[in-house]
């Protein structure tokens, strides 16, 4: 039970990346599971919000996913200097 394979994924994990490469791949989007495809909630905790209008894909035992073109970054105020700063999107 959750044995870690050799990339240090188990297999539900490696089953769920196939899975989500292949419903994006549906949509003709290659895509990087864990990178460039995350959740709502995900987008958020990285300071990411999605774009007003976009739709995510939903991946069964995953949930419904947003890639990384419907985002945008959220605008917060620096306490510091006032203007508003920006996040940017991970290397």
């Amino acid at each position: 039970k959750g044995r870690i394979s050799h990339d240090g994924k188990t297999q539900r994990q490696i089953g769920n990346d196939v899975a989500v490469a292949k419903a994006f791949k549906k949509l003709g989007m290659n895509v990087t599971p864990r990178e460039d495809v995350l959740t709502y909630k995900a987008w958020l905790s990285k300071g990411f919000r999605v774009k007003t209008g976009e739709h995510g894909v939903f991946v069964k035992k995953v949930g419904t996913l947003f890639h990384s073109g419907q985002v945008e970054p959220l605008r917060e105020i620096s306490l510091i200097t006032g203007q508003p700063v920006e996040a940017s999107f991970p290397a």
